[in-house]
């Protein structure tokens, strides 16, 4: 049996508010930096990260700075890789990833968009990234 706290449970009692899409939960953890979880399975398209940025634009103070926690499995079509980087806006991305499978894959995935040359960190632990998060906010602010 896990003994560990649920990350869901955890994530919600951190957040200042929580927006609830059909395919991903996102959590405002401050005015300027959000965490999005999406749900389980979920194949995330372009017009999903369009929504996701436009959500974030009206509701998180620029610069941003964005957590990716990929507690559950789900992946993202061509379209959408592409789209991963293009909000200007966010100046930190952290990608939390509780496997080596997915972290080889957020690798890959990083590789061929061209998104090395963004602001991205992995981690496997989430509160490895809201440190890293906070770094970059007092770097950037």
């Amino acid at each position: 049996m896990n003994n560990l706290p649920d990350p869901i449970e955890t994530i919600q009692s951190e957040s200042l508010a929580i927006h609830h899409f059909p395919f991903c939960i996102i959590s405002t953890l401050s005015k300027n930096c959000a965490e999005i979880v999406f749900k389980d399975g979920t194949e995330v398209t372009k017009d999903m990260l369009l929504e996701i940025h436009q959500w974030l634009l009206n509701n998180i103070d620029s610069p941003m700075y964005v957590i990716i926690n990929k507690i559950f499995p789900h992946s993202y079509t061509f379209n959408a890789q592409m789209e991963l980087s293009t909000l200007s806006n966010i100046k930190a991305m952290a990608m939390v990833c509780y496997s080596n499978v997915s972290q080889a894959t957020t690798m890959i995935m990083q590789t061929a968009t061209n998104q090395t040359l963004w602001n991205m960190k992995i981690f496997y632990e989430r509160a490895d990234a809201l440190d890293w998060i906070e770094e970059q906010q007092d770097t950037y602010t």
